[in-house]
């Protein structure tokens, strides 16, 4: 029997081995949402339902940590996140106060099995682990029920929720311990089969401080939905649904230049030897100097979802279902291709072959010869629209409106691993020192291992949907439709250890 749960486990080993670094750091609400004050303030009392039975949790039992999202129980000394994983502590506008909820516009489903959960508890550099399940009970208030747990220090916890313990149930080696919120009640569960919560604990003064996730700036130069960005040259040049292409200094967001020689939505940028060449919902490409924004060419052949510069030749992925090979002197075609069954949503080139995503009725990625665009191969693992694609180390990763992001092989699109992280369509990936960074609609920035997709990090700086992400230098990019710009600190694969 013990064989048999051990190769069990070792068949999970790839499910979700996860590292939560100072997640109470990468999940804290913007200032620019509420301001948190920096002392903590005392936790209001809850109510008992039986009042003849002392609080076995009251509030003054509690000490809030830092931004409030972590709260020290004083007899036990442990320390523990206020919000479930996957919840984040910010302000809740229609009831005027901190709580935990879902990322914005997502269901909260960050339900786990037990080897994911232990996996999801095994953080080095944050110190958060799963707790044991007497650890668990004494989060338990014993003076009232459904739930059974004090809701001022553990807010938008209901009668239902059950969370996992890393104890192992000793009859059954199959089995763990879990505990209910509905009576407190500690009960076995199976540990493959059950879809659990998780709510982390540390030991005090165990966390260690981490930047990551941190916002450096943030800009709103733009009037309109930012859609796409790019960091080059120590500037972050961005587009937007406010038709102009924007030009801010990487150090601290100001403002550099705007060009509009667009008249529709800026959809695409990409610079490469200080031009920047950019596209939108408009039949038209536009080259310019990418140090002021002054205008070197356009032409009017097609309207440029994507852009990708490799060589001297401008890759563009269309509306009309085509990519397009263009001279970067002039925009001349060279050729383009027509394998796509719908419009081309995004374009990348690497060592000689072009790679492309296409839109809802089409849904595959598409390899063509870089030199005439000719089909080398097609892949169709995403169930939605392809909204994002890049190539790294002979790996093509891809997002898609199915909430996924895919990792295929770059030499004939075989699948190698498929992530769902996030809870709503994948906008944007991109890859930088073997992290996969992703930008999603449910307004959360993720990383992921690109060797096996498994979670590292994540952040919801943004308010809104996210648009686009770009990492450079240790700084992570993002653009969202609320027009927001917003840099953060990225993450270092080094400080996850093995995961």
């Amino acid at each position: 029997m013990i064989s048999d749960i051990e190769s069990r486990f070792a068949r999970k080993g790839n499910m979700m081995k996860t590292t939560i670094k100072n997640i109470r750091k990468s999940l804290s609400v913007l200032c620019f949402v509420m301001l948190i004050p920096m002392a903590a303030a005392a936790i209001p009392p809850d109510e008992c339902s039986n009042e003849a039975i002392p609080p076995s949790t009251p509030s003054s039992a509690f000490t809030e940590l830092e931004d409030g999202s972590v709260v020290r129980h004083e007899p036990t000394g442990l320390e523990w996140q206020r919000c479930e994983f996957g919840t984040f502590w910010r302000w809740i506008e229609s009831q005027e106060r901190m709580g935990c909820v879902p990322p914005w516009g997502s269901s909260n489903s960050h339900r786990f099995s037990w080897p994911e959960a232990v996996h999801l508890g095994a953080d080095p550099v944050g110190g958060w682990r799963l707790p044991n399940v007497n650890e668990l009970r004494s989060i338990v208030e014993h003076c009232r029920s459904d739930p059974a747990i004090n809701q001022s220090v553990f807010p938008d916890v209901s009668s239902i929720r059950t969370y996992w313990s890393g104890s192992p149930y000793v009859d059954d080696p199959e089995q763990a311990w879990r505990v209910g919120m509905g009576q407190g009640r500690g009960r076995d569960a199976y540990k493959f089969a059950s879809s659990i919560r998780v709510r982390l604990v540390r030991d005090a003064g165990s966390g260690e401080p981490s930047n990551a996730g941190d916002k450096q700036w943030s800009h709103e130069h733009h009037t309109n939905s930012a859609r796409t960005i790019f960091a080059a040259n120590g500037m972050v040049y961005s587009g937007s649904s406010d038709n102009t292409v924007v030009a801010a200094d990487a150090q601290d967001g100001s403002l550099d230049w705007a060009h509009g020689h667009h008249g529709r939505s800026v959809v695409s940028v990409f610079v490469r030897d200080n031009v920047i060449y950019s596209g939108a919902l408009e039949a038209k490409v536009v080259a310019a100097d990418a140090g002021n924004g002054a205008l070197l060419w356009y032409h009017e052949h097609h309207a440029a979802a994507s852009l990708f510069e490799r060589d001297g030749v401008l890759y563009s992925g269309s509306g009309d279902w085509s990519v397009y090979a263009m001279n970067t002197s002039d925009g001349s075609i060279l050729w383009s291709h027509e394998h796509h069954e719908h419009g081309v949503t995004s374009v990348f080139e690497f060592d000689g072959v072009v790679y492309s995503g296409g839109g809802f009725w089409d849904r595959a990625i598409v390899a063509a010869d870089a030199s005439d665009g000719s089909l080398l191969w097609q892949h169709g693992h995403h169930s939605g629209t392809v909204n994002s694609v890049f190539v790294s180390d002979g790996v093509v990763y891809s997002s898609s409106d199915d909430n996924t992001v895919v990792a295929a092989d770059a030499d004939d699109g075989s699948l190698l691993w498929r992530h769902a992280h996030h809870g709503r369509s994948v906008r944007s990936v991109m890859v930088r020192e073997d992290i996969v960074y992703s930008g999603a609609g449910d307004g959360t920035l993720i990383a992921a291992d690109a060797e096996n997709g498994n979670f590292l990090w994540i952040h919801d700086n943004h308010e809104d949907s996210m648009r686009a992400v770009y990492q450079k230098d240790g700084v992570v990019y993002s653009a969202s439709v609320d027009g927001m710009v917003i840099a953060s600190e990225a993450p270092s694969l080094e400080e996850f250890g093995d995961n």
